[in-house]
């Protein structure tokens, strides 16, 4: 059988690995292509995969440490404000936060 350049290799079930590629388009994954900022080991903030909000993410200590949703958000002072509540913050972040986001989200800024 002849390989042919312009197909892929079929994935690897040896391991049941999967490729980084594919974890970069999976919210969970920690290599997420739209990670906007980390806050800190159990926490970040991501662009939804839509493109439609900002989620605030906390890290889970089962199931391999996968990252989930806690809070979504589509303005920017509603999201420092809870990270705020949280604890989240040292001046620094909220003010990395306020030059890396429009104060609404709107799809054309991103």
């Amino acid at each position: 059988m002849k390989n042919n350049p312009s197909t892929p290799p079929p994935p690897s079930v040896v391991g049941g690995g999967c490729s980084v590629a594919v974890d970069a388009h999976q919210e969970s994954s920690d290599q997420y292509s739209y990670v906007i900022l980390r806050l800190n080991n159990r926490w970040r903030i991501i662009l939804c995969r839509q493109v439609l909000q900002w989620i605030l993410q906390r890290r889970e200590n089962l199931h391999g440490g996968a990252w989930r949703a806690f809070r979504y958000f589509r303005t920017r002072k509603a999201l420092i404000e809870e990270c705020g509540r949280l604890g989240l913050l040292s001046d620094i972040t909220a003010a990395q936060l306020k030059d890396i986001l429009p104060s609404h989200f709107n799809r054309g800024d991103v």
